[in-house]
């Protein structure tokens, strides 16, 4: 698990409406982090998200990168 590959898959009644998988290609930063959560922005306005569940793997597979970013 890192920074560089986000899945994301919208639920809607037990059914999937949609769903996208985001490429990052760029080293960690402050700013990959804002472009990150900015590339989600657009899906939760679409479909008025009212709840996020985030599949986290366990701390020995998780970059420092993810760490901070799941830290916000």
């Amino acid at each position: 698990m890192n920074t560089r590959l986000l899945g994301l898959a919208v639920i809607k009644q037990h059914a999937l409406v949609d769903y996208a998988i985001r490429l990052h290609k760029t080293s960690w930063s402050p700013s990959k982090a804002e472009m990150i959560l900015a590339s989600l922005e657009p899906c939760v306005r679409q479909y008025c998200i009212k709840k996020v569940i985030v599949s986290i793997p366990h701390d020995y597979h998780q970059t420092e990168a993810f760490k901070s970013l799941c830290g916000r």
